[in-house]
């Protein structure tokens, strides 16, 4: 997924994926990178679709749009059944769009503290979570999970 950009100090967020969820056979590779890219493709519309912020007081509003749905994307992407050789690979990627979900957390925070310092210090965090994510969502095959 393309991650939450906001005062180009960093773009934060991304997609995951991971093997949990009810029974059901695992995806072939090729599924599996289509389902989660399809998943991305979504989030990225929604997230084209609403103006960033221009200002560290308006990081809160944007987050309470994006934030949500960031969440609920990442949610769907659990729920994919990963081919068997690629689960270490999926839920190392989850993990990252964990902490990419709680590093947008923190901004948030941090903006509504006023504490632009600490935004920009969040958003280097953020731009490292995303360069592992970038690596891993290509290893995947799901092109649309990139941000660059």
């Amino acid at each position: 997924m393309r991650r939450l950009a906001f005062l180009g100090l960093a773009t934060v967020a991304a997609a995951s994926a991971c093997g949990g969820g009810g029974g059901g056979e695992r995806l072939s590779a090729e599924e599996y990178a289509s389902k989660l890219g399809a998943i991305c493709a979504d989030y990225n519309n929604f997230q084209a679709s609403i103006s960033p912020p221009t200002s560290t007081a308006e990081i809160p509003a944007w987050t309470e749009k994006v934030l949500p749905r960031f969440r609920d994307s990442v949610s769907r992407a659990k729920k994919l059944k990963p081919p068997e050789g690629e689960q270490t690979q999926v839920n190392e990627f989850l993990s990252v769009a964990d902490q990419e979900g709680d590093v947008l957390e923190q901004v948030t925070d941090a903006a509504k503290a006023g504490d632009q310092r600490k935004v920009q210090e969040l958003g280097a965090r953020g731009k490292a979570l995303d360069a592992r994510s970038d690596n891993i969502a290509r290893q995947l095959g799901a092109n649309d999970c990139v941000t660059e």
